[in-house]
Protein backbone atom coordinates (compact mmCIF):
# COMPACT_ATOMS: atom_id res chain seq x y z
CA UNK A 1 0.00 0.00 0.00
CA UNK A 2 1.47 3.34 -1.04
CA UNK A 3 2.49 5.67 1.74
CA UNK A 4 3.00 9.39 1.34
CA UNK A 5 4.51 12.17 3.36
CA UNK A 6 3.14 15.69 3.58
CA UNK A 7 6.21 17.65 2.50
CA UNK A 8 4.97 20.81 4.24
CA UNK A 9 4.12 19.33 7.66
CA UNK A 10 6.18 16.12 7.68
CA UNK A 11 3.05 14.13 8.55
CA UNK A 12 3.64 10.47 7.78
CA UNK A 13 2.28 8.01 6.87
CA UNK A 14 -0.56 9.33 4.77
CA UNK A 15 -2.48 6.99 2.52
CA UNK A 16 -4.10 7.63 -0.85
CA UNK A 17 -7.64 7.64 0.56
CA UNK A 18 -6.77 10.38 3.09
CA UNK A 19 -5.31 12.56 0.32
CA UNK A 20 -8.38 12.00 -1.84
CA UNK A 21 -10.63 12.98 1.07
CA UNK A 22 -8.51 16.06 1.78
CA UNK A 23 -8.80 17.14 -1.89
CA UNK A 24 -12.30 16.16 -3.09
CA UNK A 25 -12.00 18.63 -5.98
CA UNK A 26 -9.12 16.68 -7.56
CA UNK A 27 -9.42 13.35 -9.36
CA UNK A 28 -6.26 11.32 -8.89
CA UNK A 29 -5.67 8.50 -11.41
CA UNK A 30 -5.78 5.15 -9.59
CA UNK A 31 -3.06 3.52 -11.68
CA UNK A 32 -0.43 6.14 -10.85
CA UNK A 33 1.08 7.52 -7.65
CA UNK A 34 -0.52 10.75 -6.48
CA UNK A 35 1.06 13.80 -8.03
CA UNK A 36 0.37 16.79 -5.78
CA UNK A 37 2.79 19.48 -4.58
CA UNK A 38 1.94 18.88 -0.89
CA UNK A 39 2.66 15.13 -0.95
CA UNK A 40 5.50 12.88 -1.92
CA UNK A 41 5.49 9.13 -2.37
CA UNK A 42 7.70 7.34 0.15
CA UNK A 43 9.60 4.46 -1.43
CA UNK A 44 9.53 1.36 0.75
CA UNK A 45 12.76 -0.12 2.11
CA UNK A 46 12.92 -3.71 3.38
CA UNK A 47 12.67 -3.94 7.14
CA UNK A 48 16.09 -4.94 8.51
CA UNK A 49 16.68 -7.67 11.05
CA UNK A 50 17.33 -6.73 14.64
CA UNK A 51 16.06 -7.00 18.19
CA UNK A 52 13.90 -3.87 18.14
CA UNK A 53 13.15 -2.40 14.72
CA UNK A 54 10.98 0.70 14.42
CA UNK A 55 10.09 2.81 11.45
CA UNK A 56 11.68 6.24 11.41
CA UNK A 57 10.75 9.39 9.58
CA UNK A 58 11.25 9.21 5.82
CA UNK A 59 14.44 10.77 4.46
CA UNK A 60 14.96 12.49 1.17
CA UNK A 61 17.63 10.75 -0.91
CA UNK A 62 18.44 11.90 -4.43
CA UNK A 63 15.21 13.91 -4.59
CA UNK A 64 12.96 11.03 -3.47
CA UNK A 65 11.66 10.08 -0.04
CA UNK A 66 12.65 6.70 1.35
CA UNK A 67 11.34 4.78 4.29
CA UNK A 68 13.85 4.52 7.16
CA UNK A 69 14.32 2.06 9.98
CA UNK A 70 15.92 2.34 13.38
CA UNK A 71 17.48 -0.78 14.87
CA UNK A 72 18.62 -1.23 18.44
CA UNK A 73 19.38 -4.14 20.72
CA UNK A 74 16.99 -5.19 23.48
CA UNK A 75 17.48 -3.41 26.78
CA UNK A 76 18.28 -5.58 29.77
CA UNK A 77 14.64 -5.29 30.88
CA UNK A 78 13.33 -6.26 27.43
CA UNK A 79 15.71 -9.24 27.27
CA UNK A 80 14.58 -10.37 30.72
CA UNK A 81 10.93 -10.05 29.66
CA UNK A 82 11.63 -12.08 26.49
CA UNK A 83 13.28 -14.85 28.50
CA UNK A 84 10.48 -14.82 31.09
CA UNK A 85 7.85 -15.12 28.36
CA UNK A 86 9.77 -17.97 26.74
CA UNK A 87 10.10 -19.79 30.06
CA UNK A 88 6.34 -19.40 30.67
CA UNK A 89 5.61 -20.81 27.22
CA UNK A 90 8.00 -23.70 27.81
CA UNK A 91 6.48 -24.31 31.25
CA UNK A 92 3.09 -24.75 29.62
CA UNK A 93 4.63 -27.26 27.19
CA UNK A 94 6.42 -29.04 30.06
CA UNK A 95 3.16 -29.34 32.03
CA UNK A 96 1.44 -30.85 29.02
CA UNK A 97 4.31 -33.29 28.50
CA UNK A 98 4.31 -34.16 32.22
CA UNK A 99 0.58 -34.93 32.15
CA UNK A 100 0.99 -36.96 28.99
CA UNK A 101 3.74 -39.06 30.57
CA UNK A 102 1.81 -39.69 33.79
CA UNK A 103 -1.41 -40.62 31.99
CA UNK A 104 0.52 -42.90 29.63
CA UNK A 105 1.53 -44.97 32.66
CA UNK A 106 -1.51 -44.48 34.92
CA UNK A 107 -4.58 -43.41 32.98
CA UNK A 108 -7.24 -41.29 34.68
CA UNK A 109 -9.49 -44.26 35.48
CA UNK A 110 -6.55 -46.15 37.01
CA UNK A 111 -5.60 -43.05 39.03
CA UNK A 112 -9.12 -42.82 40.46
CA UNK A 113 -9.28 -46.56 41.16
CA UNK A 114 -5.84 -46.64 42.80
CA UNK A 115 -6.71 -43.65 44.98
CA UNK A 116 -9.97 -45.28 46.03
CA UNK A 117 -8.20 -48.57 46.81
CA UNK A 118 -5.59 -46.75 48.88
CA UNK A 119 -8.27 -44.82 50.77
CA UNK A 120 -10.23 -48.01 51.44
CA UNK A 121 -7.00 -49.68 52.63
CA UNK A 122 -7.51 -52.74 50.44
CA UNK A 123 -3.91 -52.91 49.27
CA UNK A 124 -1.52 -55.56 50.52
CA UNK A 125 1.63 -54.24 52.24
CA UNK A 126 3.55 -54.82 48.98
CA UNK A 127 0.93 -52.92 46.98
CA UNK A 128 1.08 -50.04 49.48
CA UNK A 129 4.84 -49.81 48.93
CA UNK A 130 4.40 -49.81 45.13
CA UNK A 131 1.57 -47.28 45.38
CA UNK A 132 3.89 -44.99 47.37
CA UNK A 133 6.58 -45.45 44.70
CA UNK A 134 4.00 -44.32 42.15
CA UNK A 135 3.14 -41.23 44.19
CA UNK A 136 6.87 -40.45 44.46
CA UNK A 137 7.37 -40.97 40.72
CA UNK A 138 4.50 -38.59 39.95
CA UNK A 139 6.01 -35.99 42.32
CA UNK A 140 9.44 -36.37 40.67
CA UNK A 141 7.88 -36.08 37.22
CA UNK A 142 6.07 -32.88 38.22
CA UNK A 143 9.23 -31.52 39.84
CA UNK A 144 11.07 -31.90 36.52
CA UNK A 145 8.78 -29.38 34.79
CA UNK A 146 10.21 -26.03 35.92
CA UNK A 147 13.94 -26.86 35.58
CA UNK A 148 13.22 -28.24 32.13
CA UNK A 149 11.28 -25.11 31.13
CA UNK A 150 14.11 -22.90 32.37
CA UNK A 151 16.76 -24.84 30.42
CA UNK A 152 16.21 -23.13 27.06
CA UNK A 153 18.46 -25.63 25.28
CA UNK A 154 16.65 -28.77 26.47
CA UNK A 155 14.13 -30.60 24.30
CA UNK A 156 11.05 -30.91 26.50
CA UNK A 157 9.88 -34.22 25.05
CA UNK A 158 13.28 -35.93 25.38
CA UNK A 159 13.08 -38.95 27.70
CA UNK A 160 16.42 -38.16 29.32
CA UNK A 161 14.84 -35.19 31.16
CA UNK A 162 12.06 -37.19 32.78
CA UNK A 163 12.20 -39.89 35.49
CA UNK A 164 11.33 -43.35 34.26
CA UNK A 165 8.36 -44.98 35.97
CA UNK A 166 9.29 -47.89 38.21
CA UNK A 167 8.28 -51.20 36.52
CA UNK A 168 6.31 -52.23 39.62
CA UNK A 169 4.22 -49.04 39.35
CA UNK A 170 3.48 -49.77 35.70
CA UNK A 171 2.40 -53.30 36.64
CA UNK A 172 0.18 -52.12 39.53
CA UNK A 173 -1.48 -49.46 37.37
CA UNK A 174 -2.24 -52.08 34.71
CA UNK A 175 -4.27 -54.01 37.31
CA UNK A 176 -6.60 -51.05 37.81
Amino acid sequence: MEQYINVETGQYPIYRRRIELNHPDIIFPKAKPINHPDYALVNPVNKPAGDVVTEGAPERVDGEYQQTWQVRPFTAEESAAQVAALVQSRLSLAKTECSRRIVAVIDLAAQANLTAAAAAQVFSPEQVAVYQQGVQWIAQTRAAQRPLAEDLTAEISDDQHWPAPPPAVVALAAQF
